[in-house]
């Protein structure tokens, strides 16, 4: 998987400034959402390139939009913001072609992989300059988000620029060694659950993009940030390589 990865995407992550870190990768993150007014169900997604092929990922609750609700109507646009911005970015659904890759094991875990049939209309942000060899665990010592939180003050503020949140946390051994799950009496080898300082039950981040600083101040795609681990604090990140290896396949077999 390690040498499939370099081949692909052909680098090995990115080197930023401590004092730029916040502004470079806030940047990466979109708040999507069904209509123009900031109203419900609402999520963070982030973009990926690969050659001349875009994608958008986020969580899998999202995709209920594609889904014809029970009065029959059903949302033909999401709507994007970027953090500083107050414009929004329409993306039609019918320019969208999606796969839901579900997790039965973890309850909430569901990825959401949607490619987009125009890629050349969009001018965006995305993250494939971060993907590279996934790094030794002892050369990563912190995992970083970025997305938004949803508070019911935002509900009708679409006129206000968004500001996004920017939580850093050490990783230790919760990155390094697979979480044992009693439950289900088995290793989980799909996510790693970092403990933020921030009551984490509190954020709304469900599809933030993680990043890995390395303690040579490099930062590399950390995975897709999915809630909380149940009767925890602890975030619940899908794993970079299980993240990229999703993509491939879609790039594969779609």
């Amino acid at each position: 998987m390690r040498l499939l990865l370099f081949l692909l995407f052909g680098c090995c992550g990115t080197v930023v400034c401590a004092q730029d870190l916040t502004d470079t990768l806030s940047k990466y993150c979109y708040q999507v959402q069904i209509n123009r007014h900031c109203q419900s169900p609402k999520a963070t997604g982030f973009f990926v390139r690969y050659e001349k092929r875009l994608f958008l990922v986020s969580c899998g609750r999202l995709s209920g939009v594609f889904k014809r609700s029970s009065d029959n109507t059903k949302t033909d646009t999401l709507f994007l913001r970027s953090v500083g911005d107050t414009s929004l970015l329409p993306l039609p659904l019918a320019e969208l072609s999606y796969s839901v890759k579900r997790n039965k094991e973890q309850l909430g875990s569901d990825l959401l992989v949607m490619e987009i049939t125009k890629p050349k209309k969009y001018s965006v942000f995305s993250v494939e300059d971060f993907f590279g060899e996934e790094i030794p665990c002892e050369e990563a010592s912190k995992v970083i988000l970025t997305g938004f939180t949803v508070r019911p003050q935002d509900e009708n503020n679409a006129e206000t620029p968004l500001h996004s949140l920017f939580l850093n946390t050490s990783l230790n051994e919760t990155y390094c060694v697979y979480s044992y799950l009693p439950e289900l009496k088995a290793y989980d080898q799909t996510h790693y659950y970092p403990a933020f300082e921030q009551d984490m039950r509190k954020m709304e981040l469900s599809g933030a993009p993680a990043f890995l600083l390395t303690k040579d101040d490099g930062v590399v795609f950390g995975g897709v940030y999915l809630g909380v681990r149940s009767g925890t604090n602890r975030g619940m990140i899908i794993r970079p390589e299980y993240v990229i290896g999703l993509l491939i396949d879609y790039i594969v077999y779609k």
